[in-house]
């Protein structure tokens, strides 16, 4: 979300401040910039109102996107290794509806997360076996070893002009989770959100269609 990340043990909301400027992100600094000027057409009276959605998972991946090869990757192993970080996921298909719901009912001006489940990496490599019914080993990874891994990829990726598995900003982005609130989403909007497992299920059978995961 274009919102910052919260304190290690609290959770984020619609006023948690941007705060990842020690960070080379753009993806997450184009979504705080596109935030501000939405917010300064709504300061001079332009009907605006701004939805924050959580890391998006689920079906019609066509990409697919950095968070749907989370899903096709645990296919490519039967090890599930994981770090500390985590972060918050919302169906594709929830977040959608947040956006007409925040366009039929939300107040102008206002900002709205369209944020369902916070799960630390471990727990969403648990969601995810839970859904396909696997039950892969659980190996963490000490941040210092996945750093030096995911720097390999950048650099093999900067020589060979192909998207890393894990991009290197992302990656000290995630360190620190992202948890958030939808409790404005749902109290002003009427916003719901379904399960992760029926999330990640769909998102399976839609990837298994295309081929991306054979297993």
């Amino acid at each position: 979300v274009s919102v910052g990340r919260p304190e290690p043990g609290r959770t984020g909301d619609e006023a948690t401040p941007y705060d990842a400027w020690d960070i080379d992100f753009p993806y997450g600094r184009s979504k705080y910039l596109s935030r501000e000027l939405a917010e300064c057409f709504a300061a001079t009276g332009q009907d605006v109102r701004v939805v924050c959605p959580g890391i998006v998972l689920g079906p019609g991946d066509i990409r697919p996107t950095p968070s749907g090869m989370l899903i096709v990757n645990a296919f490519a192993t039967g090890t599930a290794v994981y770090m500390d970080g985590g972060a918050n996921y919302v169906d594709v298909r929830d977040a959608a509806r947040v956006h007409l719901l925040a366009a039929r009912k939300g107040r102008p001006g206002e900002r709205y997360l369209a944020t369902a489940h916070n799960l630390d990496n471990q727990q969403l490599m648990a969601a995810i076996d839970r859904a396909t019914g696997r039950n892969r080993r659980q190996i963490k990874v000490p941040v210092a070893v996945a750093r030096a891994v995911v720097n390999a990829m950048d650099a093999r990726a900067r020589r060979t002009g192909k998207p890393p598995l894990l991009a290197r900003h992302f990656f000290e982005y995630s360190l620190k989770p992202s948890f958030y609130s939808n409790r404005k989403a749902r109290d002003e909007l009427g916003a719901t959100f379904r399960p992760i497992e029926e999330t990640i299920r769909d998102a399976v059978e839609y990837f298994r269609g295309r081929g991306l995961i054979r297993s």
